[in-house]
């Protein structure tokens, strides 16, 4: 991953990995699953990466050839918040959640965020909304 490389001045590929993983948060296997295709990358975990290395997630995840983010770095922060957040609700919720549940989802935990509510009360509610538990939205 050539932003990797760039940020922390490592010529070769061979060894990235494990700066990626560290800057991650996350096992070198890990890494290495979903660079080769075995897993995906969660949209957290990228939007992290990207947030670290100063470039658009798009870049990172082959949308774009363009590295410059188009977002704030704070706004990308909470970007990557805001997913983490979704994504664990998403995994705890005993329903399944389709794209416009998601969304919802995605809205409600930047409202939250941007209102200085703590993790576990986000979490909490997402994952009421998730199952259909509470009317918010």
């Amino acid at each position: 991953m050539q932003a990797a490389q760039d940020f922390h001045k490592h010529p070769k590929e061979r060894g990235v990995s494990k700066l990626i993983a560290i800057d991650a948060n996350k096992s070198i296997q890990y890494v290495s699953d979903w660079k080769a295709g075995r897993s995906p990358i969660p949209m957290a975990t990228l939007t992290t990466l990207a947030t670290v290395y100063g470039v658009s997630a798009g870049y990172l995840a082959g949308f774009t050839d363009d590295p410059v983010p188009k977002v704030s770095r704070d706004d990308a922060r909470l970007s990557a918040r805001m997913a983490e957040l979704v994504e664990r609700a998403i995994e705890k919720s005993s329903e399944p959640v389709d794209t416009m549940l998601a969304t919802r989802l995605c809205q409600q935990a930047i409202q939250m965020l941007l209102s200085g509510e703590k993790d576990t009360t986000i979490l909490g509610t997402l994952i009421n909304v998730a199952e259909g538990r509470t009317d918010d939205g």
